[in-house]
């Protein structure tokens, strides 16, 4: 076996299943005996003869066993597999060992290569290198963006089709400038948006304001306000033939909708435009700009013709064929309480959810007192795991106290879910919902907060803010 180990070590020794194998095999070896035992015989005979009372007690006196031997396991392989990641994570990190005769050689082989550089004679010419000049210039005035999918920013594009009028709900908005900079006109051949998801650019559904007309919805969808039809950026470039002047400026608004696929905001903004002599400019882009200080938000920038009733249109996604069965007009979603926040902190394991920390900040003048937070996972099925008679949700609750917080302070929450490691275990997109309570001055506040995790194609996760947390409903 020795032998084995040092010929093999790839998998005996950095494989994390080697060490629980043999753990199952040793007590599989003490506990197969006792039960094959003439007294393990005559317990189980005394404890299933004496009516349905006792009958059921050693049941349940089994399946509690059951349960801790099974959530105890879980913990501890959970334990071994971090920490064997971590030890060949240090492995790899180690650096061998130069000789000083190997080091000198080095530093020799770099003298020469220095020597050897000769920078070319300045001339006219090439004394000064001419950057090749930007072609475009494309940023964001405004910007109006919901965490969600089923969220949206209170903006609605309504357009004719076959079957009828319909309105599409917008997850974000952007207020563009575009300019051309070339000394020549330049016609477009396109533009595009590209939100950022890891290391992933996916262009989002863009509502096109050239087919249909803008609503801005608030709290009643019957007194909905029409925005003027010249406010689209692609209606300001269709009217002009998509040709700009040297040095003009065109600027609107763009309505998007998250696709099925990515449905969650991640942060990040690409631009890409383009002429029909193959000038481009791509760019990544933020907002707010600090350069710019745009506050014209709801005045000259989104202009109202009128007001109509949008319920009589039927709502869907711009991307689905079929319309949705429940239709509500729902104010933008919030992650910022009344003073404080929640933001996502690092990951001390991102291949594991819940190791990830989540910052509270107290944004108040005054401190945070008596303060307390539980974390409260989404309703897990148990007969994913479990066959049951009928069907029971699961929600899984981490709590524990935070005490004074200062303003301007921040503290870092640790959502514990490893008790429930074999329901959490398994989800890929979790969704939890953090619950702050606390004292400020002399009022009792409670605020939450809800985000959802994604796994990525490298097995790690990143978490997403989703607004205001939703009480829980009975099963």
């Amino acid at each position: 076996m020795p032998l084995a180990i040092e010929q093999y070590p790839e998998f005996l020794k950095e494989n994390r299943w080697p060490l629980p194998i043999s753990v199952v095999l040793v007590v599989a070896c003490w506990i197969l005996p006792f039960f094959l035992h003439e007294r393990a015989k005559r317990i189980w005979e005394w404890a299933t003869s004496k009516g349905l009372v006792r009958i059921s007690f050693t049941v349940l006196i089994a399946i509690l066993i059951l349960v801790v031997v099974a959530f105890g396991s879980a913990k501890l392989f959970r334990f071994h597999s971090g920490h064997l990641a971590s030890v060949l994570h240090r492995k790899t990190m180690e650096v061998s060992k130069v000789s000083p005769e190997d080091l000198q050689q080095i530093k020799d082989a770099v003298k020469q290569s220095i020597e050897k550089s000769v920078p070319p004679k300045q001339t006219p010419k090439n004394r000064t290198a001419v950057k090749p000049a930007q072609p475009f210039s494309f940023a964001i005035d405004v910007g109006i963006f919901s965490p969600s999918r089923d969220r949206t920013v209170m903006l609605y594009l309504v357009s004719p089709g076959i079957a009828g009028t319909t309105i599409c709900p917008a997850n974000l908005a952007l207020y563009l400038r575009l300019q051309n900079l070339q000394t020549i006109p330049a016609r477009l051949s396109g533009w595009s948006l590209e939100l950022g998801y890891g290391n992933k650019w996916i262009e989002p559904i863009k509502l096109d304001s050239r087919f249909g007309t803008m609503y801005f919805v608030g709290n009643d969808p019957k007194k909905a306000g029409r925005v003027d039809s010249q406010s689209g950026l692609d209606v300001q470039l269709a009217s002009k033939s998509y040709v700009l002047k040297p040095n003009e400026v065109v600027e609107g608004w763009v309505l998007f909708e998250y696709s099925k696929d990515f449905p969650f905001f991640a942060g990040g903004y690409k631009l890409s435009v383009k002429d029909t002599l193959g000038h481009e400019w791509s760019g990544i882009v933020s907002w707010p700009d600090p350069k710019q200080k745009n506050t014209n938000l709801l005045g000259g920038s989104l202009r109202f013709v009128g007001l109509d009733d949008v319920t009589i249109f039927t709502v869907k996604y711009c991307d689905e064929d079929k319309t949705s069965a429940k239709v509500e007009y729902p104010n933008p979603a919030e992650t910022k309480g009344e003073s404080i926040t929640i933001d996502v902190g690092p990951s001390t394991n991102p291949k594991y959810a819940f190791e990830t920390r989540f910052i509270l900040s107290n944004h108040g003048p005054l401190p945070l007192s008596d303060t307390n937070y539980t974390c409260e996972l989404q309703g897990i099925d148990a007969n994913a795991l479990m066959k049951l008679n009928q069907p029971v949700k699961v929600w899984p609750v981490a709590m524990g106290p935070i005490g004074a917080l200062a303003p301007d302070k921040q503290h870092s929450i640790y959502c514990d879910f490893t008790g429930g490691g074999l329901f959490v275990d398994k989800l890929d997109r979790p969704l939890v919902q953090i619950w702050i309570s606390y004292n400020y001055g002399k009022k009792q506040s409670r605020q939450g907060f809800q985000f959802l995790a994604m796994r990525k194609e490298d097995g790690t996760f990143v978490w997403l803010p989703r607004g205001e947390a939703q009480e829980l409903e009975p099963n």
